[in-house]
């Protein structure tokens, strides 16, 4: 987090890169997505939107390039989708035809990435359906009532600070404190904080993992009413920290907890789901060859004869 802003650093990295997709993926069926939405789509996946060399380009086609692309898309007018969509179909086939007309396609290295893409392609399939049928609704919300069960209020202050660039200046501050001054005014001249010092230094309510450590082992260990007796010093500058009143926390609602409980199981049912696999299957490593030993250098005088000659 920034102290100007309040944002939450991130904490945890995913053991598993494909099992953050799989979070976001719904229970939809890919001739189901819709691949232009305002636009004039229909709900047949077999509706034609045009041929190629006498081959159909359907709704299903498109909405599997429009799940490819859903970035791109996103930034695009509604009605110029269906347009983007067919030209990428149209563009596609008639390169890979072209490839195969040239012999790419029986190149030994070309056969093993459509090998590697068929697998990728199937592998993210049964994952999504499995994970899906998996991690059901009310098994989220299972976890959540046994969390909430489980959950253990912990405090959340509410802080003022004032954050300058030198110590001496914290020092300063804290003098005028000292002789009576008001804490919210000086923040609101001094602090270098855009987002806080405007409105005096306030904070809100913060709860523990939200600051950097050293603002917050300063803030907790502070008493309601008081402020900090030295300067805090942490990346952003030098902090004086006021507690203004603390409470325990509220528990989340499960609207704000949902998507990352769901997270959590797809995770946990893919790290499973591998592991046994990978248990169930011959997998053996094979240890690549060693490097030939190197010749041993030639004696003196066999080099200085070879040399010579």
């Amino acid at each position: 987090m920034t102290l100007s802003n309040g944002t939450r650093l991130p904490k945890i990295a995913w053991g598993f890169t494909f099992a953050v997709a799989f979070a976001a993926f719904g229970a939809t069926a890919v001739a189901q997505v819709q691949p232009a939405a305002g636009g004039a789509v229909t709900d047949d996946p077999n509706r034609i939107y045009a041929t190629v060399d006498g081959e159909p380009v359907t709704e299903a086609d498109l909405a599997v390039v429009a799940m490819e692309y859903a970035q791109q898309l996103g930034k695009a007018p509604s009605d110029m989708r269906i347009p983007e969509l067919l030209e990428v179909v149209i563009d596609t086939r008639l390169l890979a035809k072209a490839a195969e007309a040239a012999g790419i396609d029986e190149q030994d290295m070309v056969k093993r990435r459509l090998a590697f893409e068929r697998a990728r392609t199937l592998r993210n399939e049964f994952l999504r359906d499995t994970a899906n049928n998996a991690v059901s609704d009310e098994s989220v919300r299972a976890r959540f009532d046994k969390e909430m069960a489980d959950f253990v209020p912990g405090d959340e202050l509410h802080l003022r600070h004032i954050l300058v660039e030198t110590e001496e200046e914290g020092k300063s501050i804290i003098a005028d404190l000292a002789a009576g001054g008001d804490f919210a005014a000086i923040a609101a001249e001094k602090s270098k904080d855009p987002g806080s010092g405007p409105n005096g230094g306030d904070l809100d309510f913060v709860p523990r993992g939200l600051t950097v450590p050293e603002f917050e082992d300063a803030a907790f260990a502070l008493e309601v009413g008081t402020y900090t007796e030295a300067p805090v010093q942490s990346q952003f500058g030098w902090h004086v920290i006021r507690l203004e009143e603390k409470r325990k926390a509220s528990p989340p609602e499960f609207a704000a907890e949902e998507k990352r409980i769901r997270s959590e199981m797809i995770r946990e049912f893919v790290t499973s789901k591998v592991d046994s696999l990978r248990a169930a299957a011959e997998i053996k490593s094979i240890p690549p060859p060693e490097a030939p030993a190197a010749e041993a250098p030639a004696a003196d005088g066999a080099g200085a004869g070879a040399a010579a000659q």
